[in-house]
């Protein structure tokens, strides 16, 4: 339960840095791309990414510094191929994870809170 309550909200996490929709929690959008971690949104762009884009990402977050034209670029990537979606849909992955394995125990007050926490962690970064 535990370890995919932790992987959904960390995925969440990450994935409020890429959307500029949303600025939640005081988060500034694209500090995780500032300080070049690979996230989740980045590893999926680079998989849907052509040959090209490959290649500009890794030349990207080989730097040691990034600049927000290189950010703004990274945001239209993520926004044409759909990332922010590709990581709530694993986020989900690992809610359903979490939310099955409290099947074993018997219906109770604290099983319907860990239920609830379950979905926080997700809907805390809509």
């Amino acid at each position: 339960y535990g370890k995919n309550l932790g992987l959904t909200f960390q995925i969440a996490d990450d994935t409020l840095d890429y959307n500029s929709e949303l600025k939640f929690f005081g988060k500034k959008i694209g500090n995780d791309f500032y300080e070049g971690k690979v996230t989740l949104p980045i590893i999926l762009l680079y998989q849907k990414s052509n040959i090209t884009e490959k290649n500009d990402l890794k030349k990207l977050f080989e730097k040691k510094v990034r600049n927000e034209e290189e950010l703004k670029k990274v945001l239209l990537m993520i926004k044409n191929y759909n990332i922010i979606s590709d990581c709530y849909v694993k986020a989900e992955y690992f809610i359903n994870l979490s939310s099955n394995s409290l099947s074993i125990f018997e219906d109770s007050k604290e099983k319907e809170i860990l239920k609830n926490l379950t979905s926080f962690s997700l809907e805390r970064s809509y």
